[in-house]
């Protein structure tokens, strides 16, 4: 069967966008059409590093099949996820990693970030 499939970020990449996690209380308010109101508090767990699609890509056969994120860190920094890989198994496998600008001539990736080729071969 031919499909598009992605296998995402290694666990090195997702080692680097885990941020620390961060405590948050959230409070929802609900009024309701005959005057009634709830209100619901919870503790949540946020990262510090927030994360936003900024860019979706088609697959061969889906389209709008790949979501892509930016992750922002407390200091200001960014970083985007990109496809770094795509070989062919039945369909486009989809590696990604990390790189520090948005759109780059020259593909500034986090070393850390990237796929072996090793790697790759034995995930497709």
């Amino acid at each position: 069967m031919r499909t598009d499939q992605c296998v995402g970020l290694n666990e090195r990449a997702k080692a680097i966008i885990v941020g620390e996690p961060v405590s948050v209380v959230m409070t929802v308010t609900r009024e309701y059409p005959d005057g009634w109101v709830t209100k619901e508090t919870n503790q949540v767990f946020e990262s510090t590093v927030k994360s936003e699609v900024y860019r979706t890509l088609d697959g061969a056969w889906n389209p709008g099949f790949l979501k892509l994120f930016k992750y922002t860190f407390p200091d200001g920094r960014i970083l985007y996820e990109d496809v770094q890989a795509e070989p062919w198994s039945s369909g486009p496998v989809y590696f990604l990693a990390l790189r520090d600008s948005e759109y780059s001539v020259e593909w500034n990736w986090i070393p850390d970030s990237l796929w072996t080729d090793e790697e790759i071969e034995r995930n497709t």
